[in-house]
């Protein structure tokens, strides 16, 4: 009989084990795991159980990690060698000549090989378990710190492997820019001349935010940490720096020497000046730094956020927040005169050294002017006559002053710089204000319309942008946002200043901008999306004309995701005071969200078509508004009376739907009908597309990207849920997903996970029509024929899966209610016939364990220990071997014994069913299981 996985992996922890006192077999049974394919085994070795293979077979260790992460060159495809009658049969069916069968095969041979070169990874074998990269991902640290000679063997061999990728990848001409010849930085040491290879990004692979391969980047950042404490011991800085990187070729090393320099100026001034000494390492500090200043990672999940805190606290360390140039005025100052003479004579050499990263760059005027002139600026930082003494508080620190040539010079060069850094700093506190609706402090209101009339120009939205001009686009979003955030801060102190017209003037003049949708797509900030919302305030205010209507409807008919969106979220708060014109705007967005498919297969006449299509639907819409209309909605049918068919837009709908005042809208018995009927036809098709079986013949009405949809729109009727009656849930919501749930769970799922949202996770309470709901819902998937035979199974599909979470109030492994929610008790009865129909599968039950741990306390010790009980002795597996179930099981009870231990004593069915467990848990060699049991006994 097979042994189980976890069984696997404890032997094999015996077996490591065992390292101190039989050497040679866990050598060759490293060997045989190498040459394997079993990735989880080998991955159980390296992060795992490293521990006494670092401390008694360093070598062999290193040799294992090394074989199983390094990717193997691809063997070279000899010929294939044939029999006569072979070549005869194949030359027959290749109709070739018997004799040029073997040159037929040795020529496909040189083509796959010619395929295979193309380098198109780092040479790292991927894998996720290194992911968030950091420095305290094993086994790097603490090899480095058992075996520092094997532990640097290590990275180093990572590091160069990786490097070295990087440079076939840099000469192949499909890598995106073309064949470029990537040059090297030379560093000087004593006698030697080094070569360090790697551009910018391979500068950060020492850093998280970097792009590299993340087993690399664990590796580096364990050094930095691991040669920061060696400093901090008192290791000699030189010593260090020279074993670091006199094997190593990859440009991340030096950037870890430039680390430890800035965080230890003192110690590292003398090792660190070969460095410094680089213009190349000057040139690329400061990209690094500049990106260390912009960039951010947060890693998501449960699991990974102690490892993102410890990465926080990295990123505020000292070296963080500086760069090369820091370094310049220690080295002028020190006092030490032998390192300021050949600090000073190594940077006035900067300008005959030029950086060069690529071999071509040589012949481009352009980048030679460029660097030329970028290092007459560093060469600034060598001089003591440019540094002064200037106060900052108490303190008086240093500071550079350009000379007056360079720095007239350099605001020449920066002045359309600090314009577009000025535009960029009004878009933002437009943007921050109109999402906050509250003045932004770095910026009065004031000062914004000041700055947005000085940037004002006659020929403002008079026409499309030549060649993607991103500044004028900039320069417009900035006049715009501001003219939308004045009116969203205080209508009142706008009209004061009289500044309605020419907010009002201003918008309709953008939103008469032709639209390229093209140049907008590729464009981060939408002053479309500004226009919209500064017109629907506009509209609220009842400065009513009909250019503000037109302009509204003409934006809706953009069909723009980010301004439609925009818009419906402004007319929300107008609709009950302008209910004709928002009721034809929703019936004009609907109505766009149907498009026939006839426009789609005509492509030469798609663009006019189209254009008449949607002029016919705004003309429609602004002659009911002019004469009072408010219309049907318009019917959502994929098929069309007379045969048309259409192509359902869903997430323009999801713009509109999303947005929709339901709470208003329901209040009208004609708009809720109509309402209605919209849910209806949009359940049909979205139930058909997930139940059809004829996929192919449904590519017509197919909704592209549709299980993005599924999820908005289930998610979005459990909130329309709350406006409506019993019967109408019923009829309209519950029975359609009921009567599909096996053919399409997922339904179920967004519908419970929607239902968590806006009926359940209130702290004042769950509504009693809510709790029956809940309640119905539940029962029938645990009623159903087909999750009761799944749940004696092993596993569980993701979907019923999914579901069964989210009975429990769960999902991804997460809670769905916060923690002091009090009101879990109100569906104690359900959970107990949760745990009786499903609890006793493996998959299930490490829910029912999270659920306890997060959101259940109040059931512990009772009914939580016979529930955990119920499930594991009904189960015809041993499902605390699964997953990890038992190790989760372990720290369940070792909680309840800490904070619940007089409960559980006093009560001897607790204590029983408590005992038991542990019982159990001993027997599977859970370690944290025995010392319970020795609890116990005590």
């Amino acid at each position: 009989m097979a042994k189980s996985e976890s069984n696997q992996m404890r032997l094999q922890r015996i077996v490591l084990n065992s390292t101190d006192i039989l050497p040679e077999h866990v050598i060759e049974y490293l060997d045989q795991i190498a040459n394997s394919n079993d990735r989880d085994r080998q991955m159980d070795i390296l992060k795992e159980n490293f521990r006494p293979l670092c401390e008694f077979i360093p070598k062999e260790f290193v040799d294992f990690a090394l074989e199983i992460s390094i990717d193997k060159p691809v063997k070279r495809h000899e010929p294939p060698e044939f029999s006569d009658r072979e070549r005869k049969e194949l030359a027959e069916q290749l109709t070739i000549d018997e004799n040029e069968v073997d040159l037929f095969f040795s020529e496909i041979v040189v083509e796959d090989e010619e395929e295979e070169e193309f380098p198109n990874d780092w040479g790292i074998q991927y894998n996720s378990k290194f992911f968030p990269p950091a420095h305290v991902q094993p086994p790097f640290f603490y090899l480095l710190n058992i075996q520092e000679d094997e532990g640097l063997r290590l990275i180093t061999t990572l590091a160069n492997t990786a490097v070295e990728k990087w440079r076939k990848r840099e000469l192949h001409p499909n890598t995106g820019h073309g064949t470029r010849t990537p040059l090297p930085i030379k560093i000087k040491w004593h006698s030697k001349i080094l070569e360090f290879w790697g551009d910018a990004d391979v500068y950060r692979w020492y850093r998280a935010t970097s792009v590299g391969p993340n087993l690399v980047l664990s590796a580096l950042m364990a050094l930095e940490y691991w040669m920061e404490q060696q400093i901090e011991e008192g290791r000699d800085a030189e010593e260090l720096f020279e074993k670091i990187i006199l094997n190593n070729q990859c440009v991340a090393i030096l950037g870890i020497c430039i680390s430890l320099t800035l965080a230890y100026p003192k110690k590292c001034l003398k090792a660190a000046l070969p460095i410094i000494s680089s213009p190349a390492v000057w040139h690329i500090d400061i990209e690094r730094y500049i990106h260390d200043q912009t960039s951010s990672h947060k890693f998501f999940g449960d699991e990974n956020d102690w490892i993102s805190k410890m990465i926080d606290e990295r990123n505020q360390k000292i070296q963080r927040s500086r760069e090369i140039r820091y370094l310049a005025f220690h080295y002028l100052f020190s006092g030490n005169d032998e390192l300021r003479i050949a600090f000073e004579e190594n940077i006035v050499n900067f300008t005959n050294n030029l950086p060069f990263r690529y071999q071509e760059d040589r012949k481009n005027p352009a980048i030679v002017t460029e660097l030329q002139e970028r290092m007459k600026n560093y060469q600034i930082f060598g001089r003591r006559e440019n540094y002064h003494l200037g106060q900052f508080g108490e303190e008086q620190i240093p500071f550079v002053k350009i000379p007056e040539e360079i720095r007239e010079s350099n605001e020449l060069k920066l002045a359309p710089i600090n314009q577009y850094n000025q535009y960029i700093r009004i878009v933002m506190w437009s943007q921050k204000t109109i999402e906050e609706r509250k003045i932004n402090g770095e910026i009065t209101r004031e000062q914004a319309v000041k700055e947005a009339k000085i940037m004002q120009t006659s020929n403002d939205f008079t026409g499309l942008y030549n060649n993607f001009n991103q500044f004028e686009m900039l320069r417009h979003s900035a006049i715009a946002g501001v003219a939308t955030a004045i009116l969203v801060l205080d209508f009142e102190w706008v009209e004061t200043e009289n500044l309605v017209i020419w907010s009002r003037d201003i918008l309709l003049a953008a939103a008469r901008l032709p639209w390229h949708r093209d140049e907008y797509q590729l464009f981060p900030f939408d002053f479309k999306a500004y226009v919209g919302q500064g017109l629907s305030i506009l509209l609220a205010h009842n400065i009513e004309d009909i250019e503000i209507r037109e302009e509204l409807l003409n934006l809706i008919c953009d069909a723009h995701h980010q301004t439609t969106q925009a818009i419906f979220r402004s007319l929300r708060e107008i609709w009950k005071n302008n209910k004709l014109f928002c009721w034809n705007a929703l019936c004009l967005g609907l109505s766009l969200c149907c498009i026939p498919q006839t426009f789609l297969l005509s492509i030469e006449d798609n663009n006019t078509q189209i254009s008449e299509w949607i002029d016919g639907l705004r003309s429609k819409s602004l002659n009911n508004i002019d004469a009072k209309i408010f219309p049907q909605l318009p019917k959502i049918s994929l098929h069309r009376e007379q045969g048309e068919q259409v192509i359902f837009a869903f997430d323009l709908a999801e713009c509109i739907l999303c947005n929709l005042p339901l709470s208003q809208l329901t209040k009208n018995s004609q708009n809720k009908d109509q309402i209605l009927v919209l849910i209806d036809e949009l359940m049909v098709h979205t139930i058909q597309h997930n139940v059809s079986s004829a996929r192919d013949s449904y590519k017509t009405t197919n909704f592209l990207g549709f299980n993005r949809w599924d999820r908005f729109f289930i998610q979005w009727t459990a909130k329309l849920a709350q406006y409506i009656s019993l019967d109408e849930i019923h009829q309209h919501l519950l029975t359609p997903i009921q009567e599909n749930f096996v053919n399409a769970p997922h339904l179920t799922a967004s519908f419970l996970n929607g239902y968590i949202s806006y009926h359940i996770a209130y702290y004042e309470g769950v509504k009693q029509d809510s709790q029956i709901i809940w309640n119905e819902i539940c029962n029938w998937v645990l009623e159903n024929s087909e999750i009761q035979q799944l749940a004696k199974s092993k596993t569980m599909t993701l979907d019923f899966g999914d579901i069964l979470q989210l009975i429990l109030f769960s999902r991804d492994g997460k809670a769905r209610i916060k923690k002091d929610w009090t009101y879990i008790n109100l569906f104690v009865e359900l959970i107990d016939k949760w745990v009786r129909v499903v609890g006793h599968n493996p998959s299930a039950y490490s829910h029912l364990v999270a659920m306890l741990d997060r959101l259940g306390w109040e059931f512990v010790p009772d009914p939580a220990l016979k529930w955990l009980t119920d499930c594991v002795n009904s189960s015809a597996y041993n499902l605390l071997t699964e997953r990890s179930n038992g190790e989760q099981t372990a720290r369940l009870l070792n909680r309840m014994w800490n904070e619940k231990e007089r409960e559980i004593r006093i009560n001897q069915v607790n204590l029983q069913q408590f005992s038991n467990l542990i019982d159990r848990l001993v027997e599977i060699g859970i370690p944290l299981a025995s010392t319970l049991q020795t609890k116990l006994e005590t």
